[in-house]
């Protein structure tokens, strides 16, 4: 898990966690934005990568696979594709580009919207 379960409670006590996770996505990966709505589509990379680590963290905040499909605005069977992206691009090795994404939106989320101090952050993580 990459977030702690005191970092989980702290973010769904925010006002709209799903909103605050996609302004965290926005930020650190660069999605395009199509108009008022969410949009996942990344330069270069097409969007599963970004639905893959929205999805990853909102499964960090317990939500249940309808809610994600919601949240994200996705049918089922996009929401397998997207598990299954997710799967077999963290399966075997840390240092790709999804688990790179993940840590920035996480560090985006600790340190800018949670407002942890850094140096708790790398004494946590030690």
């Amino acid at each position: 898990m990459i977030l702690t379960d005191n970092q989980v409670e702290r973010y769904k006590k925010l006002s709209n966690p799903p909103q605050y996770l996609y302004t965290a996505l926005y930020k650190q990966i660069h999605v395009n934005r199509i108009g008022r709505a969410r949009s996942f589509a990344v330069p270069k990379e097409g969007g599963y990568m970004a639905y893959a680590v929205y999805y990853y963290f909102l499964k960090q905040l317990n939500y249940d696979d309808k809610k994600c499909m919601t949240e994200m605005g996705c049918t089922y069977a996009m929401l397998v594709r997207i598990q299954l992206y997710l799967d077999h691009s963290i399966r075997f090795s840390e240092e790709g580009r999804v688990h790179t994404k993940i840590k920035l939106v996480r560090n985006y989320m600790l340190l800018e919207q949670l407002k942890i101090p850094y140096e708790l952050l790398i004494n946590v993580n030690q």
